[in-house]
């Protein structure tokens, strides 16, 4: 599960994602009245509301992930267990485990995800710092 340990141990990867849903949240809030815009914008997106997405759905995050380059595959073994790929410009990362239902498999990748996508963005301030 995705826990707020998780994101916690794992910044810049919960930096990205908070942007990320904030965005979306404001790129779809434009037919809204102004209120709810101005309500919108004020929202705190912490740990725990990446959390209860990811708990409630955690397909949502695909897209984010694909943004990074990091593309999740679910696989399915006669559609009685699921496991996961995860793949990018550098690696291959998939589980050994196998979930006995696909939004297991989404979530184990979710994690997995959050963890490639923290030592990326790690990899690239300290790039940054070095050059």
């Amino acid at each position: 599960m995705c826990t707020i340990d998780l994101l916690k141990e794992n910044p810049l990867a919960f930096e990205a994602m908070r942007k990320w849903h904030r965005d979306e949240i404001m790129e779809n809030s434009k037919d809204l009245p102004l209120y709810f815009v101005e309500m919108l914008e004020k929202e705190i997106i912490d740990e725990s509301v990446i959390e209860r997405i990811t708990d409630a759905n955690p397909r949502n995050w695909f897209d984010f992930f694909d943004s990074y380059n990091l593309c999740i595959n679910i696989t399915t073994e006669k559609g009685e267990k699921f496991s996961y790929t995860i793949v990018n410009d550098h690696a291959s990362v998939g589980s050994t485990y196998m979930s006995k239902t696909r939004k297991e498999a989404d979530k184990e990748a979710i994690i997995a995800a959050i963890k490639m996508l923290n030592t990326t963005l790690t990899n690239q301030v300290i790039d940054k710092e070095n050059s």
